[in-house]
């Protein structure tokens, strides 16, 4: 801030704007200012702001009269959103990894960045419009390893990795016009935050949440509710309805302008009687009893929806609900509240300022329900719970970061909606194929993580970032999948070449993949069944040539009326030159003769009975 170690802090609500200029002391939060100028038309609805350049005109007003009063300049500011605008979602997503290297921290930001592109692109089920939300914040709800729940994933080896994150997702029209109006003024956001979590910090601090309470927040236009139990915030939500639905139906009731039935309904807690003018210009006088009592079917409708919220969310009744905000003044609502959701009366209570204990200071204008919120956004800023924006560049495009604490490169990838599983190339898939019944693998090859250049320079993921950084993102490269020929996967596969009878022939050993007969060359296909028989002997060489091998014959002769049988061999082997049979061992380059010839050649003298005995 301009003044070391003051926090200027603006709640910029349906009805008016607080300002608050205040430091962090011994004592916590020391308020040395505070304004409150109400609209003078209905520029915001429901929370969100319809015409920025009126509501820039409050803002001005509530800023120069500080100013005025402080002498010196307010541009840096602590604001906050509203809560009707809160998303949460679930997402989870794996990763592929290559079981022999350990997994690194930039492998696990980037797998948590993944599951919140994930939520995010649940949340884009709802329909177009979702992908107009900002992530503004996210906390792991677990890991897995290869399946396994994990409670840190960093150093260990696995094929898989999962993680699940809880996402916290913010409308980008939500943050824009409350910038567009800090712009139109002259002021810079500093940190956001979201109102009821600003509420809760300083209505129920941790030391609280282990009980389960409902905080409900009832300004003008929305009513906001936080679940805490078992030492946390469990749930957020929003009721389109508020105070202004009250106001509203005094108008119809009395046929009154707005701005005429907001003063009443201000007034019927200080008057016993009160005095008004409707739309024909007619003057009533009235009993605050009379018109409270015509109030309680609008008042009835608001109790209602408020305790249908919570029921919703917490699944029974909690344990005590805390009413704050200028809504919550509203005659016989706490009452109805706690009929409907079957609480004593004394379980709904409406918390002023008397609840937050370490504040002091200039406390005038900070009195009632209503200035919770306001002291909330002061208070988590200077406790550095909100979030901080940052402006940058990402591959040349502007984009404005919200996070807490040190903002990373990653927070910053996730803000511009860059694919965050660019960032990570994962191994290419392994192929396998059984050669004669033996298993072979092939495996593919790893992936080249994305290179991140911040400033010029090269950075990982976890890298915190300064304001106005400039970062390039060269995606990452995913590693080729496995892959080979059908030669590669045998084993001591030989081409080779012999002479037959003098001429020159190749020897390429027939091979099939899925019964089809394929060339050595042939691309694998996965899961593949490869069968092949090598040819390492003369008798493999025939069969390959689809050639007979010698062999013995038998003929039957009769001689003289007695039968006998004559043997003969039909062809012969020589292998370089040497005699050789089917069994003999075949090298390359050996030459083979196949001599086409009968052994003995059996002639009638050598079987006549004159050739002697047989």
């Amino acid at each position: 801030m301009e003044q070391t170690g003051k926090i200027f802090a603006l709640d910029i609500g349906t009805r008016s704007v607080v300002g608050l200029v205040g430091r962090l002391g011994e004592q916590g939060l020391e308020v040395i200012d505070a304004e409150i100028v109400e609209h003078r038309t209905r520029a915001m609805l429901d929370g969100q702001i319809h015409d920025v350049d009126e509501v820039s005109k409050v803002v001005q007003e509530v800023k120069a009269r500080l100013e005025g009063r402080l002498g010196h300049s307010l541009c840096d500011v602590a604001v906050a959103a509203a809560g009707r605008a809160l998303r949460t979602l679930r997402g989870q997503t794996s990763f592929d990894t290559f079981s022999l290297e350990e997994i690194t921290r930039q492998q696990i930001t980037e797998l948590e960045l993944a599951a919140v592109q994930q939520a995010q692109a649940a949340l884009a089920e709802d329909g177009p419009e979702a992908y107009l939300y900002q992530c503004v914040g996210y906390s792991v709800v677990g890991y897995k390893l290869d399946g396994a729940p994990m409670t840190n994933l960093h150093r260990h080896r696995g094929s898989q990795i999962t993680a699940e994150v809880i996402a916290t997702f913010l409308p980008r029209s939500v943050v824009d016009s409350l910038y567009s109006v800090l712009k139109n003024c002259g002021m810079n956001m500093k940190t956001l935050t979201l109102e009821p979590i600003a509420a809760l910090n300083v209505v129920i601090p941790p030391n609280m949440r282990t009980l389960n309470l409902a905080l409900v927040d009832i300004g003008a236009g929305t009513s906001d509710i936080a679940i805490v139990s078992k030492g946390t915030v469990q749930n957020y939500a929003m009721v389109p309805m508020a105070g202004d639905e009250i106001t509203e139906y005094l108008c119809n009731e009395y046929l009154l302008d707005f701005n005429t039935a907001e003063d009443l309904k201000r007034s019927l807690s200080k008057f016993d009687t009160v005095s008004f003018q409707d739309v024909l210009g007619m003057v009533q006088d009235k009993g605050t009893e009379e018109i409270i009592s015509a109030l309680q079917p609008g008042v009835d409708t608001l109790a209602k929806a408020i305790a249908e919220k919570i029921l919703a969310l917490n699944t029974h009744s909690p344990a005590a609900v805390v009413f704050i905000g200028g809504g919550s003044l509203t005659p016989g609502l706490p009452e109805q509240v706690a009929t409907k959701l079957g609480l004593p009366k004394q379980r709904v209570a409406v918390r002023g300022r008397e609840v937050i204990s370490q504040i002091s200071g200039n406390l005038d204008k900070l009195q009632g329900p209503e200035c919770i919120t306001p002291i909330g956004i002061a208070v988590t800023s200077v406790n550095d719970q909100a979030l901080n924006l940052l402006h940058i560049e990402v591959n040349g495009r502007p984009v404005r970061l919200f996070s807490q604490a040190n903002a990373t490169v990653a927070d910053a990838l996730l803000a511009s909606g860059f694919n965050l599983r660019k960032l990570h190339g994962r191994p290419g898939m392994a192929i396998s194929v059984t050669v004669n019944g033996e298993l072979i693998i092939f495996k593919g090859g790893l992936g080249v993580s994305a290179t991140i250049r911040r400033n010029g320079e090269t950075v990982d993921s976890d890298s915190e970032l300064q304001p106005n950084d400039i970062l390039e993102v060269i995606p990452a490269r995913n590693g080729q999948h496995g892959k080979g020929t059908v030669k590669e996967a045998i084993k001591n596969f030989q081409e080779f070449s012999v002479r037959i009878n003098g001429d020159d022939i190749k020897v390429v050993p027939r091979i099939s993949m899925n019964d089809s007969l394929v060339s050595p060359q042939t691309a694998l296909v996965d899961r593949a069944e490869i069968v092949w028989e090598p040819i390492l002997s003369v008798g493999s060489l025939l069969s390959y040539l689809e050639v007979d091998p010698p062999s013995e014959e038998e003929m039957e002769v009769e001689i003289n009326g007695q039968k006998r049988l004559l043997q003969y061999r039909v062809g012969n082997l020589l292998l370089n030159g040497e005699h050789a049979d089917v069994t003999t061992p075949l090298q390359p380059g050996d030459s083979l003769e196949l001599v086409d010839e009968i052994y003995p050649r059996w002639r009638v003298r050598d079987i006549s009975p004159q050739s002697g005995p047989m």
